[in-house]
């Protein structure tokens, strides 16, 4: 940091890359100030050749810098310890020799370092070129001016939290932003929830190497089982915190959405393409305004999805919840079903040759008006 050295290490090279978290600047250029020094006393320019006598570390043979510290330590009554710098392309028999040779000569200390084994640490001028990378700043993905979702509702130790999860381009698979409500609006509380919706939603819009999907699941480990001072309900039903509540319905939308237990293998047609829309509710009614672990489920299905020919509803009241609830799952295969039938009998023309492999578009635009209703019986 001051430019000044106490040991007896070479010159790591004339001009090199240095990075270091402490400073003002992670990644600074780093030139030798005795070199600096000889520049300007001699007028010389940046590309002129510089005496022989400036030897760097890669100048020097790993065996001859042995030999230099076995020397110099004979004079030195505590430890003595140095750095011997290898080009990239060092083999591991050579680092092996330089090692054995060390314990050879009785060295109290010998650390070796290969050039780029620890990313972006310490680069020659030369390696810091080739590894340069054009950086491009990071763009938030902007918000489209329609996006289809769900809102489903989690009890948590504070109240119930209603958490809607849109997703892009119609796809189950690419959620897009998250947004939650619990709390009364102004309050703390609301301001928390909302606050996590908001981070949730940069990061599935911010640029990743990573599928929004797999963001996602990310997102469910940190958050998850993380627990407050208070819970709500018990067994595998227990909620801890109001992040752990969020986290539930996160998991849930991933399951049953876009798993392979979800809405696009149940309502997925072999020669279409299918579009539709999911609906879960709750029966009203009870004491708290909702029938305990009774449930509405639907779905409405339209296909082709570019030209749709037909459009069927289904609804189911009381769905067996052995299979779970959501009309993704308990309403999507009876479109399946009926689907099939009807596209044969209607002679309807495929869209495509290729299975769809569970892929399905998801949107409640467009729907036609001669839809097909069917009841659970």
């Amino acid at each position: 940091m001051a430019g000044v050295t106490s040991g007896i290490e070479p010159i790591f090279d004339v001009k090199y890359v240095r990075r270091s978290e402490s400073l003002s600047e992670s990644v600074f250029d780093v030139e030798h100030p005795l070199i600096a020094e000889y520049k300007k006393l001699t007028e010389s320019r940046s590309e002129d050749p510089l005496p022989r006598y400036f030897i760097t570390a890669h100048e020097i043979s790993p065996e001859k810098r042995v030999l230099m510290q076995a020397a110099l330590q004979k004079h030195i009554d505590q430890a003595i310890s140095s750095t011997i710098n290898l080009p990239k392309d060092t083999s591991l028999e050579t680092v092996e020799r330089i090692y054995r040779m060390a314990w050879e000569q009785g060295l109290k200390g010998v650390t070796v370092y290969r050039e780029g084994s620890r990313e972006g640490i310490l680069l020659t001028e030369k390696q810091a070129k080739r590894q340069a990378v054009k950086i491009v700043p990071a763009k938030v993905t902007p918000r489209p001016a329609t996006l289809n979702g769900i809102t489903a509702r989690e009890g948590t130790p504070f109240g119930t939290a209603f958490v809607t999860i849109n997703y892009a381009n119609g796809n189950p698979r690419e959620p897009f932003e998250v947004f939650v409500r619990l709390g009364k609006a102004g309050s703390d509380l609301e301001a928390d929830a909302e606050a996590i919706g908001r981070l949730l939603s940069l990061i599935l819009r911010l640029p990743s190497p990573m599928t929004r999907e797999e963001r996602l699941r990310e997102v469910i480990d940190q958050l998850e089982h993380i627990g407050g001072s208070r819970f709500s309900g018990f067994g595998s039903e227990r909620v801890r915190s109001m992040p752990d509540g969020i986290a539930r319905v996160l998991s849930r939308f991933l399951k049953t959405v876009t798993g392979k237990d979800g809405t696009a293998p149940k309502a997925s047609l072999e020669h279409y393409t299918v579009a539709g829309k999911t609906g879960t509710a709750q029966v009203p009614g009870g004491p708290s305004g909702y029938v305990p672990h009774q449930y509405i489920s639907s779905f409405v299905g339209f296909f082709p999805a570019d030209d749709p020919a037909i459009c069927i509803s289904i609804l189911l009241e009381e769905p067996d919840t052995k299979k779970g609830y959501y009309g993704g799952q308990t309403a999507a295969p009876y479109f399946k079903a009926i689907a099939e039938e009807v596209a044969n009998y209607l002679k309807i023309k495929p869209d495509r040759d290729d299975p769809l492999a569970g892929t399905m578009v998801a949107t409640t635009n467009n729907i036609p008006a001669n839809a097909v209703a069917v009841r659970n019986p």
